[in-house]
């Protein structure tokens, strides 16, 4: 399989480093970090032409008329550099903070940077070749002296080169040894085919690329994580959302249904005493200020529908979940009105939608809807462990927050978001958020399915997918967020909703255009222009690559 790493990262599974492609240069990676933190070191190659760069799972290539190079992560913290007649500068990027850290020599051919912004050491060894380190400095106003431009000059000798970076958040003594570039290469290799081959077939080059996706974006139980992790991306967005992991889950439960639970189960190893999960995790830092939509029953659900699970995981399960439900009652139903709400836009994981312009805390149909199936959820895991007493109330909760919702949020053939307390609500919503009930399917009855569905195609609908505002209201943007461009979690939502309102047809035909669409930019984008499907935003992002299997996999037109 061959690469495009301007579009997809190039790392491995348990790895901390990725490579990408920035304006013709290799960008390395270090995604302990995020926001901005992440991005560590440019790698120049010099030649008097830009040199091709290729990638295979487990290599990278570049090649020029002046020789070639083979760039391969060793470990989970290192990197190594193989030259044949290609000299490269070692450049400290930092991103958005520049190159504003130090670099010095430790030994004949030993070098280090240190990044104090992107908490990390850089140690870098020539086991071939010689090394020549430059910087840029000056003397601050304020009498501390500033590094501007730290770089380090690996040259070829006797037409090789051989280096080895290490990177780490602690300055910790290198190892010595020179790498055995042929043995790595085929343990590399190995690697990937042996998780590729526990995986479903692919359908299409764009499938096998989302498989690649998948193992690339792991990382292994470190520091807060106590599980291995699929992060989103190990470009941009190094991290894991409260809703973005169960979409990882559900592509990889039919073939690794223990590292699927381990996904599920990843912001539960978090959970606060209150039940609240976080809103963002990182094998350094859990945040609370937000947290994001209840879509766990869901999840949860499908899973169950394929596979049966031991007494003592459904007991596991079912006090984590029941714990997150409460939660939404007691902490986000602001009026105790008995309907919870959103306080901002990041809790519902949409977050600039329209929904939100007229004010915070609205009552976003979305949300009971997502509770009802969460609620039905636990009723069928206390029938499976025997306790009929606990199902029967959930079956009656579900029931009664169902008539609540219809009863606060459908107004005039349409679900509305009622602002918590004054209930006031824009009576001509644009958000596709308030067609995500949909995923209620039958429960809402056939007319207002109909109605929903009219309003999809008639609104929403574009050549490439559902957008995420209507594409004719006056707040759309093609590169607005939440506010207009298509979204792999929305569209597999409105699919699996449309499945179960009775309208297959429609469904197969959304997920067969978002697959094209996947197809035509060439990787799985954070999201996609819904008028042109050109990809936006971050690259690599594994929800993408986790719905565009599943939608190829459920429905033979996709």
């Amino acid at each position: 399989m061959n690469l495009d790493i301007t579009s997809t990262p190039f790392s491995r599974f348990g790895s901390r480093l990725s490579l990408g492609i920035v304006d013709g240069d290799l960008i390395v990676r270090h995604i302990r970090q995020y926001s901005g933190r992440e991005r560590l070191l440019r790698l120049k190659f010099l030649c008097a032409v830009p040199a091709v760069i290729t990638a295979e799972p487990h290599v990278v290539h570049v090649r020029a008329a002046e020789g070639t190079a083979q760039l391969y992560l060793r470990g989970d913290d290192s990197l190594v550099i193989a030259s044949a007649g290609l000299d490269v500068v070692i450049l400290l990027d930092g991103g958005k903070f520049g190159g504003a850290g130090y670099g010095f020599q430790e030994a004949d051919q030993r070098f280090k940077f240190h990044f104090p912004n992107g908490q990390s050491f850089t140690s870098i060894e020539l086991h071939r070749g010689r090394g020549e380190l430059h910087f840029d400095r000056y003397m601050h106003a304020d009498g501390i002296q500033r590094v501007t431009k730290v770089e380090l000059l690996a040259r070829c000798a006797g037409g090789q080169l051989l280096t080895s970076l290490l990177v780490l958040p602690v300055e910790r003594a290198m190892p010595c040894e020179s790498p055995d570039v042929e043995s790595d290469l085929r343990a590399g290799r190995q690697e990937w085919k042996t998780f590729r081959a526990k995986m479903p077939p692919a359908r299409g080059a764009m499938a096998e690329l989302a498989w690649y996706n998948l193992w690339a974006c792991g990382v292994r139980a470190e520091g807060r994580l106590k599980r291995d992790a699929i992060y989103m991306s190990k470009a941009h967005m190094a991290a894991i959302w409260s809703w973005d992991h169960c979409f990882n889950a559900l592509a990889l439960a039919p073939a690794n249904l223990k590292l699927a639970l381990d996904q599920f189960l990843l912001p539960f190893d978090f959970q606060l005493p209150t039940g609240q999960l976080p809103d963002r995790m990182t094998m350094s830092e859990a945040t609370w200020l937000v947290t994001k939509p209840p879509i766990h029953g869901w999840c949860l659900q499908k899973i169950l529908a394929a596979h049966e699970l031991d007494r003592a995981t459904l007991a596991d399960l079912y006090n984590r979940l029941e714990l997150f439900t409460n939660w939404w009652f007691e902490y986000r139903d602001t009026d105790q009105d008995g309907v919870p709400n959103y306080i901002q836009g990041c809790d519902s994981g949409w977050d600039n939608s329209t929904v939100f312009d007229p004010a915070i805390c609205p009552e976003s149909p979305d949300l009971p809807a997502f509770l009802v199936l969460q609620m039905e959820t636990l009723a069928g895991i206390a029938t499976k462990l025997g306790k009929t007493a606990l199902a029967k109330k959930w079956i009656a909760r579900a029931g009664k927050l169902l008539e609540q919702l219809l009863e606060h949020c459908w107004r005039d053939g349409q679900f509305v978001a009622p602002v918590s307390r004054t209930h006031q609500y824009d009576p001509a919503p644009t958000s596709l958020l308030l067609l995500m009930p949909l995923v209620l399917g039958n429960r809402l009855g056939p007319a207002r399915c109909r109605q929903l569905v009219d309003r999809l195609e008639k609104n929403f609908l574009t050549a490439h997918g559902p957008a995420t505002e209507m594409p004719a209201s006056p707040k759309y943007l093609s590169d607005g967020y939440w506010r207009g461009p298509i979204w792999a979690p929305s569209t597999y939502l409105v699919v699996d909703g449309l499945r179960a309102a009775g309208n297959p047809a429609l469904a197969g035909r959304i997920a067969g255009a978002f697959c094209q669409m996947v197809d035509s930019a060439g990787g799985h984008y954070e999201n996609y222009d819904a008028r042109t499907g050109q990809g936006l935003r971050d690259q690599g992002y594994t929800w993408t690559a986790s719905v565009n299997l599943l939608l190829r996999h459920e429905f033979a037109s996709a």
